[in-house]
């Protein structure tokens, strides 16, 4: 026997979908939250690495001086902290 389908009042159904959106992006400010670390982490770890290993890498904070070869290619646009600010 199948359960019986409960009824919700448009009144009901309008709050249910109302708390839902809020959740979905309260979830969705939480994953690129925790993305966001999770890149800062890397590129921190990226940087604690041997100035050599960095050229290697073609990173762009490696040592402009101590890259030999022609230059790297432009790593693209570089975002600041508060740039990268994600709201709770």
């Amino acid at each position: 026997r199948r359960k019986s389908r409960t009824a919700f009042t448009a009144q009901q159904v309008l709050e249910l979908e109302r708390r839902f959106v809020v959740t979905w992006f309260q979830n969705r400010r939480a994953k690129l939250k925790r993305d966001v670390e999770e890149m800062r982490a890397d590129l921190a770890s990226l940087r604690s690495l041997s100035p050599e290993i960095q050229c290697r890498l073609a990173l762009p904070d490696a040592a402009p001086g101590l890259c030999p070869g022609p230059a790297r290619p432009d790593s693209g646009p570089q975002l600041s902290d508060e740039e990268i600010q994600v709201d709770d």
